[in-house]
């Protein structure tokens, strides 16, 4: 999560210092750009799509080794939710389902939070503190849906060595 969090803060800065996005306001603050109302539905398309992988990669692999290290045993205590079973078996359509959803939340979420505090804009010290308390509030339920996903009994058995099952 703090991964997406920095790698966003330093995508916007680079971004925005090489595209003219960063300005340096009367008061010494900074101001990137894509932290204005008008211009955070973008960050919320880069902020889903980096924190949609790096969630989604770390979740998806903590889970295959724990599944790996159980053997066949852990399809004992598996039970099919089809909540979670329509989403994709494999990494790769599991990371681009997530990172759609949470690029497409994130574009719209984010302004309207700003819009419900009353904010045009954020410097970058606001920013880096909204973007961090964001992050942890939509890791939480993100990684619980990812979790719930990788411990269903198809994608168990799609993960285990075929000569195990």
């Amino acid at each position: 999560m703090y991964g997406a969090v920095t790698g966003n803060l330093a995508l916007n800065l680079i971004m925005g210092s090489v595209l003219g996005g960063v300005i340096f306001q009367t008061d010494g603050s900074l101001a990137v750009l894509p932290t204005t109302i008008e211009g955070i539905p973008i960050t919320g398309l880069i902020f889903g799509l980096i924190i949609g992988v790096l969630i989604t990669n770390g979740v998806v692999q903590s889970v295959k080794n724990t599944i790996i290290a159980s053997g066949p045993a852990i399809l004992e205590s598996a039970v099919s939710n089809k909540w979670f079973t329509w989403m994709p078996k494999n990494k790769a359509g599991l990371i681009c389902l997530i990172c759609f959803c949470v690029m497409l939340f994130s574009a719209v979420a984010l302004p309207v939070i700003m819009y419900l505090f009353g904010k045009s804009y954020f410097n970058f010290f606001q920013f880096s503190v909204f973007i961090t308390i964001y992050a942890a509030l939509i890791g939480k339920p993100l990684s619980y849906v990812l979790i719930r996903r990788c411990t269903q009994p198809d994608f168990i058995t799609h993960t285990l060595p075929k000569s195990i099952t």
